[in-house]
């Protein structure tokens, strides 16, 4: 593990921007849709070297994955944790209430939706 006695080191925690490309491919996955597996690994093997990469080059000391390679902070858990039960959504019924922060950044929401569900 890097230390240092000198100054804070720094690091980056949460998501990062994903390239099109593998949000195309989550975004098949989450649909149901078939996709390729080989595709998919190679898309976030990609995505993850080129954060990295970013992260270093902007001089971040700990760089981290931006988690490229999950479905979304809310959908992850359906993927790792059993016992929860998914509900049918009924026509014209939000999943979910509607969040402060999507009222006051709707356009960033309305594009962060496209790709990441809503």
């Amino acid at each position: 593990m890097k230390r240092s006695t000198e100054r804070v080191l720094t690091t980056h925690a949460g998501s990062l921007p994903r390239p099109l490309a593998l949000q195309n491919v989550i975004k098949t996955y989450l649909d149901g849709q078939s996709y390729e597996e080989v595709e998919l690994t190679g898309q976030i093997q990609s995505a993850v070297a080129e954060v990295v990469r970013e992260q270093a080059d902007a001089g971040v000391d700990i760089p981290s994955d931006g988690e490229q390679s999950k479905t979304g902070f809310l959908l992850y858990g359906n993927d790792r944790l059993s016992g929860f039960e998914l509900v049918q959504i009924q026509p014209g019924e939000r999943p979910r209430a509607r969040r402060r922060d999507e009222e006051a950044f709707s356009d960033f929401y309305a594009e962060y939706f496209k790709t990441e569900g809503d």
